[in-house]
């Protein structure tokens, strides 16, 4: 038995600091959302202005890339 952990990291066109905290507040439930169809979880979320930074684990059955 093994687990699966991804490090997901998105950033804004050219770094611009454009996610604003009615952004973050969507991009948290948009990441919690789609974690949980793919039967996983969220280890650590982090929004900032430029930049995304998501830790999950999952199945890596329920992955495909």
């Amino acid at each position: 038995m093994f687990e699966c952990r991804y490090h997901v990291l998105f950033w804004t066109k050219y770094r611009r600091k454009a996610i604003t905290p009615p952004i973050n507040v969507r991009v948290k439930e948009i990441s919690h959302a789609e974690v949980t169809k793919l039967r996983g979880e969220v280890i650590e979320l982090e929004v900032m202005p430029d930049n995304v930074h998501l830790l999950l684990s999952c199945n890596h059955n329920s992955v495909s890339i």
